[in-house]
């Protein structure tokens, strides 16, 4: 039964979604239960898993049953798979995610290679279903950057800190695997009288 309301019942299970945060903030910036509160993974995992995150406070049946929620499977369908994690800022699956993005955008920046050329090395070099670019795009830029932020601000580690690949296509609605325009694209030609 889904409750609402000002805040959870003492009875509630509370599901927050961590998305390059820790379930440990949201208990204390919001209040919530620290023995029923647990993070969910909104980045689509590999097949039909779930990812659940617990805290040094969870209460171990709670967890059971967040976990039996997260299983349940909709009409006609296959129960879910659930992964129980520690507590930690963002997922692997989200870290992973950012790192693999932060490295193919900082060799477009560095007009290395174009991103199209970056995608299709990594497709055809590593076996990736798709590129690094490609799938930030699928996550949106907006989205990575907001991901590359919490990171960074959570674990203060540099490698997550936003590139300026990113930041620039997040806020210009941009997508990550534009090239854009060069100053160079703006020069070919005559010159305005």
């Amino acid at each position: 039964v889904v409750e609402t309301g000002d805040g959870p019942s003492a009875d509630a299970l509370v599901l927050v979604p961590v998305w390059g945060t820790a379930v440990a903030g949201a208990v204390a910036g919001h209040g919530l239960p620290a023995a029923r509160t647990f993070g969910v993974d909104p980045l689509p995992a590999a097949g039909r898993r779930r990812v659940l995150a617990v805290t040094p406070a969870a209460d171990p049946a709670a967890a059971r049953d967040a976990r039996a929620v997260l299983a349940r499977p909709a009409d006609g369908e296959e129960p879910h798979a659930v992964s129980v994690v520690r507590d930690t800022a963002g997922s692997v699956a989200q870290r992973l995610l950012a790192s693999i993005v932060s490295v193919a955008a900082g060799i477009a920046e560095r007009s290395i290679a174009s991103p199209g050329d970056i995608d299709l090395a990594v497709t055809a070099g590593l076996g990736y279903p798709v590129g690094p670019l490609a799938w930030g795009d699928r996550v949106g830029a907006g989205r990575m950057l907001e991901l590359h932020r919490a990171l960074h601000r959570t674990t203060d580690d540099p490698r997550h800190r936003p590139s300026r690949w990113v930041t620039e296509r997040a806020l210009l609605g941009l997508s990550l695997t534009d090239p854009g325009t060069s100053p160079a694209d703006c020069v070919d030609g005559p010159a305005p009288s």
